[in-house]
């Protein structure tokens, strides 16, 4: 998390940038070049924690099937856009991983609400 945590303060800067003129914000691009690049390279931090950790639990145990269980995994000490930015490269990270795994070693997954 510590990582992520060090994307936070620049992506703050950008969405400060952009929100620093209210009479060019309509017209102002949502995504500048500098903000697509700390979104990309956010997306390539979590592909490479969440594919790191799957992989050593399926290298470890070998199981047939995974259950998971859907939590919130936001951080609260993150900004809003971070916050949304993890949730939704996260999810779309997991949900590659455990397809791919699926397509290699027939892992079945299983997804329960939380406790």
């Amino acid at each position: 998390m510590e990582e992520l945590q060090a994307y936070d303060p620049k992506m703050a800067a950008e969405r400060a940038k952009r929100l620093a003129f209210p009479e060019v914000r309509e017209s102002f691009p949502i995504r500048t070049p500098q903000s697509q690049k700390l979104r990309k390279s956010v997306e390539g931090e979590l592909k490479t924690l969440i594919g790191g950790l799957l992989n050593a639990i399926v290298l470890a145990e070998l199981p047939s099937e995974l259950v998971v269980e859907a939590l919130d995994f936001r951080g609260s000490d993150l900004s809003a856009e971070m916050n949304a930015m993890l949730s939704n490269c996260g999810r779309a990270a997991f949900e590659a991983k455990i397809r791919d795994l699926h397509e290699k070693y027939g892992i079945g997954v299983f997804v329960v609400d939380p406790a």
